[in-house]
């Protein structure tokens, strides 16, 4: 790491063990700096060389300070940590010395960080996917849950995140694994107040028989972590995740060890894959790497007796060879007739991917003011029928905790 280099603070997350705060950063002075030296080249070459380099430049910097000691008090989670340290707004780009300066000093506490230290995340997040990747000695049989019929979801108020159970009287499918957001919300009693309406149907202990995560976003995958530790997940658990996507965030990287220690079984989430009434509807090949974390989405299908709900997760239009620009028509037509349809991005205006035929419901999982621009009133004004998570129940004056759907009797409730 070179004094005069540029970093980008791309993510961060807190290490719950140690409460140290992390930061991901991206060398921009090396990835343009690449560039420059490509110039002779055409452009797609350019693109394409860059973005094979773009992981190597993330690094990861470690402030080796106990976030409680330093602000006198408790910090629950990695975004209030960095706004104590970088004030009101989150701090974009940074130079070594800034980083090991006053700039990352509490607001007039007088404190200094300590210590500083770079080290390269992206060898650990490769080795876990790799091992992840491998075959497993207990592969699942591509019936696992051939008996599982979708009757009711839950669409969970997670904040600006995304955590939605889909389940009948046996089986449980989980589509994102949210329970905090990038905001700073904290929103586990909710996460447990669904599954209380589960098992209040399947009357049995809560466990996830299948999992598929959208793309690796924090706001949804915050909570496999837990639901590992609490046995939700365990080593029966299907497991559908990206692991050719290079993604070098610390937390992800932790989930992916999590993930390791059970022994689960993971597969590749494209065009193809079924389990149960689970399906892939884009992509067919998994990418390794997008211009935007969010393209890298995976838009699935789930097909109830009579209807279908489709999760594109954090998909996006793009100027650019990606997102909604490259989902196939036959995809495309699956989406715009679906009966449920929970909205990309959080009801962002670029998560719009095409006009829907009349929806039964659409569902918007959001959180005003974490991010600029989302919810955007104008998209969320072309849906019909739309219910978003984040209401205030009007009988009892409190937010509500999660939707519940019944898939065939066409109905959805605030609860």
């Amino acid at each position: 790491m070179n004094n005069d280099d540029v970093y980008c603070v791309e993510d961060y997350y807190l290490d719950e063990s140690n409460k140290k705060l992390h930061l991901i950063l991206f060398n921009t002075s090396a990835f343009y700096r690449d560039i420059a030296r490509r110039m002779q080249t055409d452009h797609d070459d350019i693109l394409r060389r860059s973005a094979n380099r773009y992981d190597e430049n993330y690094e990861e910097a470690m402030l080796a300070v106990n976030v409680h000691e330093l602000f006198e008090e408790e910090v629950l989670d990695a975004h209030a940590a960095h706004m104590r340290l970088f004030g009101s707004r989150p701090v974009q780009y940074v130079t070594k010395a800034e980083l090991e300066g006053n700039v990352l000093n509490a607001r007039n506490s007088g404190r200094e960080i300590h210590q500083l230290t770079i080290k390269k995340s992206l060898n650990d997040s490769r080795f876990y996917r790799s091992q992840l990747n491998s075959p497993s000695e207990n592969r699942f049989p591509r019936n696992i849950l051939s008996g599982f019929v979708a009757k009711y979801a839950a669409i969970v108020n997670v904040g600006c995140g995304n955590c939605c159970f889909v389940f009948d009287e046996n089986n449980v499918l989980v589509i994102d694994c949210s329970n905090r957001d990038k905001g700073g919300g904290q929103f586990q009693d909710n996460v447990k107040a669904a599954i209380d309406w589960v098992q209040s149907i399947q009357k049995k202990c809560f466990h996830i028989d299948c999992f598929l995560l959208t793309h690796p976003h924090y706001d949804h995958y915050s909570a496999v972590r837990d639901f590992v530790e609490y046995g939700f997940i365990d080593k029966k658990t299907l497991c559908f995740i990206n692991l050719q996507y290079q993604c070098s965030v610390g937390a992800y990287t932790q989930m992916l060890v999590s993930l390791k220690k059970l022994g689960t079984y993971t597969e590749d989430p494209i065009t193809g894959k079924v389990a149960g009434p689970l399906s892939i509807l884009h992509p067919n090949v998994s990418p390794t790497r997008c211009r935007k974390v969010n393209n890298a989405s995976i838009i699935s299908e789930v097909i109830t007796e009579h209807h279908n709900i489709i999760f594109p997760g954090d998909i996006e239009n793009s100027i650019t060879n990606e997102g909604w620009n490259i989902v196939p028509k036959k995809a495309m037509k699956t989406v715009a007739n679906s009966s449920y349809y929970v909205l990309s991005h959080h009801g962002s205006h670029n998560g719009f991917g095409t006009k829907l035929n009349n929806p039964l419901f659409s569902f918007c999982s959001t959180r005003p003011n974490v991010y600029n621009g989302i919810p955007d009133s104008a998209t969320l004004s072309v849906f019909q029928n739309l219910m978003r998570t984040d209401v205030i129940i009007p009988s009892s004056q409190k937010p509500c905790q999660y939707i519940g759907v019944d898939l065939e009797g066409e109905t959805a409730t605030y609860v």
